[in-house]
C-alpha cells in the first residue's frame, strides 16, 4: 500500500504472508441497523505483543478461537 502525505512524500507499507486471522466477536455489521457484538467470542489481549494466536488459544467462553493463515501478502521465491 502507498500513502502519499500532505506534503507529498509518499510512504510504503508492506507485509508478508505471517499474518492470522480469526472470526472476531462482530456477529452481524449493518449499514441501517448497526452491528451485534457478542462479548464471548473475544479473545482477551489479542492485540498484546506476544499473544497466543496459535490453536491452543481459547476465547472469554473457552471455545478454541480457530487462528488461521490470512494468506495476504506476497510470496516469496522458494
Amino acid at each position: 500500500m502507498e500513502l502519499t502525505r500532505a506534503d507529498g512524500t509518499v510512504e510504503t507499507a508492506v507485509s508478508d504472508r505471517t499474518w492470522r486471522t480469526a472470526l472476531g466477536p462482530t456477529v452481524n455489521a449493518n449499514w441501517y441497523s448497526g452491528s451485534d457484538h457478542d462479548a464471548r467470542r473475544e479473545q482477551p489481549a489479542w492485540t498484546a505483543p506476544g499473544a497466543d494466536l496459535g490453536g491452543r488459544s481459547r476465547r472469554r467462553d473457552g471455545t478454541a478461537m480457530g487462528w488461521t493463515d490470512a494468506g495476504v501478502g506476497p510470496r516469496r521465491p522458494t
